[in-house]
């Protein structure tokens, strides 16, 4: 098929969308479909002539049903329609994040987005929720504050969650200036691990294990209050696969931390 005909026949698909999505379940008679669809007869008729045309249904005497070839485009259309949509509902938030934790869109599709418009204190909950029920999270995030929620910090010094983690160097600063003695603590946890980050950051990557499972977190944070304004949540293998090729890269490019500045 020619680039023309492709363009055509998309073209024809997305404007008559809704009569194929009708004849999912089988044939319908064409008055069937005027009533479906709200429509005159005629447009039911110049819309099954120009899809019986390019081979996506059949009509016997009234009776219009999809061709195999049609119900996989319509499907097809249907799929690329959303996903289209999904980036489109995606592309501020991803854009409002740090570059080097920017995933390509393709990779978060189907993902959950809570703001602090649904919800002031919504974001932040969601991401504590996280917290309370992962055996163990990987992240890297710039905050103002780094000190974590008092019920994570207890499942941290508990053994109960398995951290490591990669600050933005204000955040070390403001750890070793107003959390020294909760940092001594930490550092000598063997099942908790801290870095500096050499950039500053305004958003943060989660990667959490919970009962096997991984899904990811993106947080981007007020730079003024440091609340979780959006976070963003999904647990698509490219996600996935993503987020560890990126923690990676950053615990690559990170030092450790220690309670004295080197």
């Amino acid at each position: 098929m020619s680039g023309d005909s492709s363009a055509a026949l998309w073209e024809t698909v997305a404007r008559r969308a809704d009569l194929l999505d009708e004849l999912r379940e089988g044939p319908r008679e064409k008055r069937a479909l005027v009533s479906a669809l709200s429509v005159s007869r005629s447009t039911v008729d110049r819309a099954v002539a120009e899809l019986s045309e390019l081979g996506l249904v059949t009509d016997a005497n009234g009776e219009v049903g999809s061709t195999a070839t049609g119900d996989l485009v319509a499907v097809l259309y249907r799929d690329a329609a959303s996903s289209a949509d999904e980036l489109l509902r995606l592309a501020p938030y991803l854009d409002a994040l740090d570059e080097p934790l920017r995933p390509p869109p393709a990779f978060f599709g189907e993902t959950t987005i809570v703001t602090v418009e649904d919800d002031t204190h919504a974001p932040g909950e969601r991401l504590i929720d996280a917290f309370l029920t992962a055996d163990r999270c990987r992240l890297v995030r710039g905050t103002i504050r780094p000190a974590f929620a008092a019920e994570v910090r207890e499942r941290m010094f508990d053994g109960s969650l398995e951290l490591e983690v990669a600050f933005c160097p204000d955040s070390v600063e403001v750890l070793r200036s107003y959390h020294g003695v909760d940092l001594e603590r930490v550092l000598d946890l063997p099942h908790v691990t801290v870095r500096a980050y050499p950039e500053p950051l305004h958003s943060g990557l989660y990667l959490f294990e919970t009962d096997g499972e991984r899904s990811v977190r993106l947080s981007i944070h007020d730079r003024t209050t440091d609340r979780v304004r959006v976070l963003l949540g999904t647990d698509r293998p490219a996600a996935v696969a993503w987020a560890e090729r990126t923690l990676r890269e950053v615990y690559e490019r990170s030092s450790p931390v220690a309670t004295e500045p080197p």
